[in-house]
C-alpha cells in the first residue's frame, strides 16, 4: 500500500514553473484516463478491437507518463503526451471510418495539449503535424486503403 501511494505522489519541482507544468501534465493525464474508460468500456461491450487498442494504448502511455513525472523528467512526458494523442488519433481513424469518424474532432485538442505543455512554437508544429496526419487519412480513403463501406451517410430527413 505504501509503495502505491508512493507512485500517486507528485514529483516535486523547486522552481515554479516545472511545478505548475507537473500539475498541468497531471490534471491532463488523470482527466484524460478517465474519460478513456468509457471507450474501453464501450469497446469491450460492441467487441471493436481498434478502439479497445486505442482506448489501451492511450491508458498506458498515461501511465508511462506519470512514471516519467515521477522520476523528474517533465520535457519528456509532456512531449509524450500530444504526440502519442496524435498517433493514437490516426490509428483510430485509419482502422475506423476514416475521415468520417468523430474522433476527427479531437485533432484540435492534441494542439491545445501541445501548446499547454510546450508552448507556442510546438502548438504550431503539432498542428502541422495534424494539418498532415489529416490529409494522410484523406488520401487513404480516397485510393480506397480505409474501408468506409460500414459508414452511414447522412440526408437531410436527419
Amino acid at each position: 500500500m505504501r509503495t502505491l501511494l508512493h507512485l500517486l505522489e507528485p514529483a516535486n519541482f523547486d522552481e515554479g514553473e516545472k511545478r505548475r507544468n507537473t500539475r498541468v501534465i497531471q490534471l491532463v493525464l488523470v482527466t484524460s484516463s478517465l474519460s478513456t474508460l468509457p471507450f474501453v468500456a464501450q469497446s469491450l461491450w460492441q467487441t471493436n478491437l481498434s478502439i479497445f487498442i486505442a482506448s489501451i494504448s492511450f491508458l498506458v502511455v498515461a501511465v508511462i507518463c506519470w512514471l516519467l513525472l515521477q522520476r523528474g523528467h517533465l520535457m519528456t512526458a509532456s512531449f509524450l503526451v500530444p504526440s502519442a494523442l496524435l498517433g493514437i488519433l490516426t490509428y483510430r481513424l485509419f482502422t475506423s471510418s476514416g475521415i468520417h469518424d468523430t474522433a476527427t474532432i479531437l485533432y484540435p485538442l492534441v494542439v491545445v495539449f501541445a501548446s499547454l505543455l510546450l508552448g507556442r512554437r510546438a502548438a504550431v508544429s503539432f498542428l502541422a503535424l495534424s494539418i498532415i496526419s489529416i490529409y494522410a487519412v484523406i488520401e487513404a480513403e480516397r485510393i480506397g486503403a480505409i474501408d468506409i463501406t460500414t459508414f452511414y451517410f447522412a440526408d437531410y430527413t436527419d
